[in-house]
C-alpha cells in the first residue's frame, strides 16, 4: 500500500497512484488501473486529478463500460 511510504508533498502520493495506473494499463490489468487512477483523482490536486479521471475514462472505454 502506498500510504505506508512517507512523502514530502501531498501530490507525491497522487502522482504515484497515477504512475501505478499507467503500469497496470501496460500490463492490461484494467480494473487495477481504474482503481489506481481513481485513487489519484481523489487527491483534489488541480493538475493530477483531471488527468487521472481522463485516464480512468479511457480505460473504461477500452473495457466498453
Amino acid at each position: 500500500d502506498l500510504h505506508s511510504f512517507p512523502t514530502r508533498r501531498s501530490s507525491d502520493l497522487s502522482f504515484a497512484y497515477q504512475l501505478l495506473g499507467d503500469a497496470y494499463v501496460q500490463q492490461e490489468e484494467y480494473d487495477k488501473a481504474v482503481s489506481a487512477f481513481e485513487s489519484a483523482a481523489k487527491s483534489g490536486n488541480e493538475i493530477i486529478a483531471p488527468m487521472s479521471l481522463k485516464k480512468a475514462g479511457l480505460v473504461y472505454l477500452e473495457l466498453d463500460k
